[in-house]
């Protein structure tokens, strides 16, 4: 059990038996004041149904974070499967030379190239997420096992223009 956990586990039913302490203390003394129309005693019924919230609150959040620690608990973080290697060399100066300026990032064709790469995730029984707009340093979150959160993160690159490659 880690140290969350223990922590969860000890202080929020704390909380919750002192909320019971104090709704059990407004209900004794409501037992003792028979005039329904007794301004202390509707103050003590004011009080005891905002102990009863708060008691209700604190059990909601008991429930959340077990839930939360157990599903932490079962997260397994895997390495990168690699999938492939490159080498990549600076052009030659005839390459850049033939390929100029013309060649740019194009917003269209990159969308283009998440669209390709989709069915592909989709045919390997992945379920891909396009995520260019979050700007997080990937274009597609490829769903592995929702079950574990098991998932990968894809990057497709293109250049829009017209140019010669030679080797």
């Amino acid at each position: 059990m880690g140290s969350k956990e223990k922590y969860v586990r000890k202080s929020l039913p704390f909380l919750i038996g002192e909320s019971n302490k104090k709704i059990g203390r407004y209900d004794a003394d409501l037992r003792q004041i028979k005039d329904k129309n007794d301004p202390k005693r509707l103050s003590i019924q004011g009080n005891r149904a905002k102990e009863e919230a708060r008691r209700n609150e604190l059990s909601q959040r008991l429930k959340d974070r077990l839930a939360e620690i157990e599903q932490e608990n079962q997260r397994s973080e895997k390495p990168p499967e690699l999938l492939g290697v490159a080498v990549i060399l600076p052009p030659a100066a005839a390459v850049i030379a033939a390929v100029g300026p013309a060649m740019h990032s194009d917003p269209e064709v990159e969308a283009i190239a998440v669209e390709l790469v989709k069915p592909h995730e989709i045919g390997q029984g992945r379920k891909p997420v396009s995520v260019e707009e979050e700007n997080g340093g990937w274009d597609i979150t490829s769903l592995l096992d929702a079950a574990v959160n098991s998932f990968r993160q894809l990057v497709a690159r293109t250049r829009h223009g017209e140019g010669i490659l030679k080797k």
